[in-house]
């Protein structure tokens, strides 16, 4: 009689052992999110040098953008980055541009055709430390662009000087997501040319309704002066225009909002250089194979 106890007691403490299994089980796999499209595996994460090489690679790009407006004793300092060979520099509009009648890079909407003031001079410094004159060829009233040319009669003079530069590739067709990986060069408070590293807090952000093109918000550190230099991918890219820094949320929100700053993607930066004819390196990404090539 108490074998077969036991032996009952024994096939219910299994019974119950396999219900909490298969119940775990269940619980398990349907409290378990299915992985997004853009889920990336951990063994594909970036090798510890890629930043590295993104600033080697695009250093001798990025230049100090020194604009000394009139009644003005010091410059104002920026970024810039070279986007041809012959001296053509992207920058902000804010870092060259001023109208007398706002003090600010926008003219009064009584008078959206007024000039903006003319400058002492624009100064274009290299990383190794040669100094260039510019000008100022155009800029754009809709986006934080402007761009500057080195004058050919200063590249001729300069002993020792390059007379030819190396040009950013734009890749305007790079889709950004949440947490990505970025860089930058930029020139903050006018002490030189420092790489930093940011992430993508959002992709595409309305910063006003009025606004005509997305904005990227970035995480991480940028300062004044960093106006103006390039957002740069892990392929050593440019996918954006760094312009400005977010202090706070709305003129009705007093806070200080810190460590977020603001890019224009690449698209709107290409299309306004396409739309002024002037010259500069696209990113092509390779063809994809042709269906017989992968069956080989």
């Amino acid at each position: 009689m108490k074998k077969k106890i036991a032996a009952s007691a024994i096939c219910l403490i299994l019974i119950m052992t396999l219900l909490c299994a298969l119940t775990a089980c269940s619980l398990f796999y349907s409290g378990t999110p299915q992985r997004t499209p853009y889920y990336i595996d951990i063994s594909q994460v970036e090798d510890s040098r890629v930043a590295s090489i993104v600033a080697n690679n695009n250093i001798a790009s990025c230049v100090r953008v020194l604009s000394t407006f009139r009644n003005q004793a010091l410059p104002s300092a920026g970024t810039g980055f070279f986007i041809s060979e012959d001296g053509y520099v992207v920058t902000n509009r804010h870092c060259v541009v001023k109208f007398a009648s706002t003090g600010t890079d926008l003219p009064s909407a009584n008078n959206p055709d007024e000039k903006p003031q003319s400058v002492k001079k624009y100064e274009v410094v290299t990383a190794d430390n040669y100094v260039y004159s510019a000008e100022l060829v155009t800029y754009s009233l809709t986006a934080d662009i402007a761009v500057l040319k080195i004058k050919n009669t200063v590249i001729d003079s300069i002993v020792g000087a390059p007379n030819t530069f190396d040009p950013v590739t734009f890749d305007s067709q790079d889709e950004l997501f949440y947490g990505d990986r970025l860089y930058t060069i930029g020139n903050p408070n006018n002490m030189g040319l420092i790489f930093t590293e940011l992430s993508v807090g959002s992709p595409a952000f309305k910063l006003s309704s009025s606004d005509k093109h997305n904005t990227i918000i970035l995480d991480g550190n940028t300062n004044h002066g960093n106006s103006g230099g390039p957002l740069i991918n892990c392929q050593s890219n440019v996918v954006g225009l760094i312009f400005a820094r977010i202090t706070t949320a709305s003129p009705d929100f007093k806070d200080e909002i810190y460590g977020l700053s603001c890019a224009l993607p690449a698209q709107v930066v290409t299309e306004f250089l396409k739309n002024n004819n002037i010259p500069f390196n696209e990113y092509e990404p390779a063809p994809a194979p042709s269906g017989d090539a992968q069956q080989q």
